[in-house]
């Protein structure tokens, strides 16, 4: 028995594999290296099977099985060929390499909208009308202008089109995809912002690394190739990649973990552990757990990461310094206390000390008016004395 693989409707998407129809080997069919591409929209597979039973007398029916082919995801770019020449049912999406990011959202409509705005078009593309369910392809300048006219541009202006990939911005990093990461002291004022600012303390703003990259020699072995692309996917990752990748990760954006955050849990039932929440919008700036805040370093918060964050102080080398805690405050406002008191304690008695030993050195006032009242008696004796006259003469 031989079972076969078809795509309807073939206008939009191709199927494409080492063999589509294959034997059936103990009771089931394999097919190696099967690709579905085309335009975004539903299709049916369809999978029939002839030969079954002694010349082929046991008739079984297809079986559909409904398909979906989804728009291209953030982080990824539309292959369509120089200047739109692909086929419609050949396109194809392509994710970000190395040192390139996107951020195209992909809102082309699906091929069932497409087909009915653009049915004219469609039908003198393929020499018939598509109301009679032609299932020809697109393909030359009549893609071109549908692809234009899916995305809002014009086909034939130039520059790059909006799809593509776009080269990583200065002091950014970009794995790949989506992902816009700030270097190690600089900062972004948003996960999807491209112009990285420099910090004013490169230490507060701690960014994220490129890991080392692992080549293998001339000779390795596929093995070893193997073995050393896991090593590379296994180093660790920055906390501000994996916020991102855990965002980017899920149709639309943001559902997954915002769904998981909604529900009061950060554990991943499917890993042994999962790393805290965060969340690239929705929360305000400040919070432990948004994307801006975790480009900080602990401690550090605000625009570049230039103020003190709750419970720190800046000190004279503008660093953020944590506040210590009440119990050693109140032992440090005790101490102070207590030296200040023990301070004017001292103060005043050397004070008093010195006075009193002028004190004692130096008469006082009453014994000076005393010795001043024996000097004016005695200088009035003397006056007495000679002034009288002389008798014996």
């Amino acid at each position: 028995m031989v079972v076969s693989l078809s795509l309807s409707p073939s206008s939009g998407a191709v199927l494409q594999g080492a063999q589509l129809a294959v034997g059936v080997l103990r009771g089931g069919a394999l097919w190696s290296q099967l690709i579905l591409r085309g335009w975004p929209g539903d299709y049916t597979l369809t999978l029939s099977a002839q030969g079954g039973g002694p010349e082929g007398q046991y008739q079984i029916p297809p079986l559909s099985v409904p398909v979906s082919l989804l728009p291209c995801a953030l982080g990824e770019q539309l292959d369509v060929g120089a200047g739109g020449s692909l086929p419609l049912p050949y396109t194809t999406c392509g994710r970000c390499g190395a040192d390139q990011y996107g951020l195209w959202a992909d809102a082309r409509p699906s091929l069932k909208q497409l087909v009915a705005g653009n049915g004219s078009t469609m039908a003198g593309a393929n020499g018939s009308s598509a109301a009679s369910g032609s299932e020809g392809s697109l393909s030359g300048a009549a893609t071109a202008a549908l692809y234009g006219d899916a995305v809002g541009v014009d086909s034939s202006s130039g520059g790059d089109a909006p799809w593509a990939c776009r080269n990583c911005p200065l002091n950014a990093l970009c794995p790949g995809g989506p992902l816009l990461l700030p270097r190690p002291g600089y900062w972004h004022s948003a996960a999807n912002s491209t112009l990285f600012h420099r910090c004013p303390n490169s230490d507060a703003c701690p960014g994220a690394t490129a890991p080392e990259p692992q080549r293998a020699s001339g000779a390795s072995t596929a093995a070893q190739r193997r073995r050393l692309q896991q090593q590379q996917q296994q180093q660790e990752v920055s906390p501000l990649q994996q916020c991102q990748q855990q965002w980017y990760a899920s149709r639309p954006p943001g559902e997954a973990v915002l769904q998981r955050w909604h529900n009061g849990t950060s554990t991943d039932p499917t890993a042994a552990a999962s790393p805290p929440f965060c969340l690239l919008w929705g929360l305000p700036a400040s919070d432990p757990q948004s994307y801006m805040q975790q480009q900080c370093a602990e401690g550090y918060t605000g625009l570049l990461c230039g103020t003190c964050a709750a419970g720190w102080f800046l000190d004279n080398d503008f660093v953020c310094t944590r506040c210590p805690s009440l119990a050693v405050s109140g032992l440090l406002l005790a101490v102070s206390f207590a030296g200040s008191l023990l301070l004017v304690l001292a103060v005043a008695f050397v004070t008093f000390k010195e006075d009193n030993s002028a004190r004692a050195d130096k008469p006082g006032a009453a014994e000076v008016l005393k010795v001043r009242r024996r000097q004016a008696d005695r200088g009035s004796a003397l006056s007495m004395v000679d002034s009288r006259p002389d008798r014996s003469a």
